[in-house]
């Protein structure tokens, strides 16, 4: 008798704890958020994502940060991290890029973790703007290791979680004004193992793990300007930018987002590159699908002055049509956020929604205003976290959480595509986010041990019987 209510016993207790190990050990997909620094977040819930990186940290380099052609207040101070403007800040030195709205941005960081105890978050440093002296900073050792330690300082001051590194671009690419050199294929890697080291440093003193990612472009060029196989081994996630194929800078429309290659597109003179060749490029210069993270925009491109030839008159060809310039856009001339084109532009003003199906994105025109728009929205972003789930990548990435709808509509998406569980409503911030200590059991484990202790007081007990 009882054998039979202790074989009982232990099919009940794995019963219970079987689908929790079940669900630990499937996939951990992450779904990483960038915040923009100048674009504040409204109606976001800190739980939808499970790491936020802020953007964007900048680099001094003779005692200024910025960058002369860039449109948001070119050259400016180096200040520490408190605001204050210092003038004998070291070369290489990571520095607040805009203190004003980033002391008060680094702050509402902390409460989302209040939020989301699990929320990772990292300070993403360079970008478009501020990539100019990248390469100078990882030229010598010396600029290497200041930029490291002032970059693990910055973290350690705003309770974060890890570093983020957007270079744009090593060797080539980016801004005109930033400096390159063929060198920097190497030192893009030196620079990262030097992160890493001093990250690796902090953890044995501060108790917690910290995180090491980069932004990397979905160029070809890319692969060959860096050593993608060694940098993997150093860095946590590799975020791969799989937007901005095509945009007002060309004659002729094209996606800005397109999954798959469409045979019409070479027909009409737009180069063929998609998302899915970007990471099958990335995949076989070393970088293992556990690392790599896709790139999932939350915006869109537009073209005016279309189709001049045709009265502005649509082309049914899959979305390639001539025009000349920007369109219209709220975030700039030419770039729209998918919380003003649901708002304010599809089904208005003549606009039609299309869908490529080679390519797996929609398209707006309006013949009447001769505009046409490139976007994602639930349809297309479906496909792409599809695509996520089969090629069994790390995750999304998402450029940027200010660009959703009220009610989160591609953050859902997203969401539900990975199989994450439904959103709770926020509720009070916790007092005290939890920190995860390096070392620090993991869930299976703890289920494992429990299982373990329950079978043996069971065995022991029938022995003990007999």
């Amino acid at each position: 008798m009882f054998r039979k209510t202790a074989f009982i016993s232990i099919i009940l207790v794995l019963t219970f704890i079987l689908p929790s190990l079940v669900k630990a050990n499937e996939q951990n997909y992450v779904i990483i958020g960038y915040y923009a620094g100048w674009s504040p977040l409204k109606n976001f819930n800190p739980q939808s994502v499970t790491h936020i990186n802020y953007a964007f940290a900048d680099v001094c380099w003779e005692g200024k940060h910025g960058n002369p052609e860039a449109g948001n207040g070119g050259l400016q101070p180096c200040t520490d991290l408190n605001g204050n403007e210092q003038h004998d800040i070291p070369n290489g030195t990571v520095v607040l890029g805009a203190p004003a709205t980033d002391l008060p941005n680094l702050e509402n960081l902390k409460t989302f973790k209040h939020v989301n105890p699990q929320l990772k978050t990292l300070i993403s440093i360079g970008g478009w703007s501020w990539s100019m002296n990248l390469s100078l900073v990882a030229r010598t050792e010396e600029t290497r290791k200041q930029f490291a330690e002032s970059a693990v300082a910055y973290i350690q001051t705003f309770d974060m979680d890890g570093i983020d590194l957007d270079w744009e671009y090593p060797v080539s690419g980016g801004m005109p004004n930033n400096h390159h050199d063929p060198s920097d294929k190497k030192i893009f890697t030196l620079l990262l193992q030097d992160i890493r080291n001093a990250l690796d440093k902090a953890e044995q003193k501060d108790g917690k793990k910290y995180l090491l990612t980069i932004a990397s472009s979905a160029g070809f060029s890319y692969l060959e300007n860096t050593e993608l196989d060694k940098v993997a081994e150093i860095v946590d996630y590799i975020n791969i930018m799989t937007y901005d194929f095509n945009g007002s800078w060309s004659l002729i429309t094209g996606h800005n987002a397109p999954l798959f290659e469409d045979p019409k597109a070479q027909e009409n003179d737009v180069h063929p590159h998609n998302v899915a060749a970007a990471v099958n490029g990335h995949l076989e210069n070393g970088v293992p699908t556990s690392k790599l993270v896709l790139g999932i925009p939350f915006y869109g491109r537009s073209w005016g002055n279309c189709n001049p030839e045709t009265e502005g008159n649509l082309s049914e060809n899959g979305g390639y049509q001539p025009c000349s310039g920007n369109g219209g856009g709220n975030l700039e001339p030419g770039t729209y956020d998918y919380h003003f084109l649901e708002t304010n532009i599809i089904n208005q003003y003549g606009f039609k929604r299309y869908w490529n199906n080679f390519a797996k994105v929609p398209y707006l025109y309006s013949e009447e205003k001769r505009e046409f728009i490139s976007y994602d929205d639930p349809e297309s972003i479906k496909e792409k976290v599809h695509f996520i789930t089969e090629n069994a990548l790390a995750g999304a990435m998402i450029w940027e959480l200010s660009e959703d709808d009220e009610k989160q509509t591609l953050m859902l998406t997203v969401r539900d595509g990975l199989g994450f569980p439904t959103l709770e409503p926020i509720k009070e911030p916790l007092k005290e986010p939890a920190k995860e200590k390096v070392g620090s059991p993991s869930k299976t484990w703890v289920y494992l041990v429990i299982v373990g202790i329950l079978l043996v007081i069971i065995f022991w007990r029938i022995r003990k019987r007999k």
